[in-house]
């Protein structure tokens, strides 16, 4: 079974996204700054990664549908005939 690169980039993102979001917390409360604050640059955080994954997310998946398959690609020690 095999498993789509975009949706391994996008479960990716998740993680990324929850441990960004976290970690800007925890730096924020650290840094004295009020629980609220903390919690809206973190959000503020996650939705950015969150929307940067997903839009590398729709590239690999567009550009994965212009590739050629690679049952459908020419062998290595094939030579081209007439090209």
């Amino acid at each position: 079974m095999e498993l789509p690169l975009d949706r391994c980039w996008t479960a990716f993102g998740r993680l990324v996204a929850i441990l960004a979001g976290a970690l800007v917390v925890l730096l924020g409360l650290l840094a004295d700054v009020p629980v609220d604050a903390a919690c809206l640059r973190a959000f503020v955080a996650f939705l950015a990664i969150r929307a940067l994954t997903r839009v590398g997310a729709a590239a690999i998946a567009w550009t994965s549908t212009r590739t050629v398959p690679r049952a459908a690609a020419q062998p290595a020690g094939e030579e081209v005939i007439g090209g």
